[in-house]
């Protein structure tokens, strides 16, 4: 008879026992809220070598865990910046640099919706944003 008591206590115990996988990393969101608005730290007249040194080579835009249970997690990255060009007007030549700041779809594309240009004149940011990209472009095509 003690040992089907036993036996039940066991089981009874046993099963207030919980086994947790972490599913999303520590500290996932903020990081990449953080990594993501950094951007509007940038203000006009900064340098572009300090843009760079402050918003990095790589923003992280998420995380993969390995393929066993409780595996490590690896960030995904995006470049930066994404891409870039060069602007050339009659007298003056501007470098755009094109930033991911946000993520609209989880598509496993970056569209032009999800970045945000910076545009440079001798190295200084002189604005930034599609409307400002778009108004430049504008005088000088006139």
């Amino acid at each position: 008879m003690k040992k089907y008591f036993l036996f039940l206590l066991m089981f009874v115990i046993s099963g207030c026992v919980a086994v947790r996988f972490e599913t999303t990393p520590p500290q996932e969101i903020s990081n990449q809220k953080k990594n993501l608005t950094k951007i509007n730290t940038i203000r006009t007249g900064t340098q572009l070598v300090d843009v760079i040194s402050i918003l990095g080579e790589e923003t992280p835009i998420g995380y993969k865990q390995e393929k066993y249970p409780g595996g490590a997690f690896s960030p995904i990255t995006v470049k930066n910046p994404y891409r870039s060009e060069v602007i050339k007007g009659k007298t003056k030549e501007y470098y755009v640099a094109y930033y991911f700041v946000e993520i609209k779809k989880s598509d496993d594309l970056i569209g032009d919706d999800e970045l945000l240009p910076l545009v440079f004149e001798e190295g200084k940011l002189i604005g930034k944003g599609w409307d400002y990209l778009f108004k430049l472009k504008n005088q000088i095509n006139l």
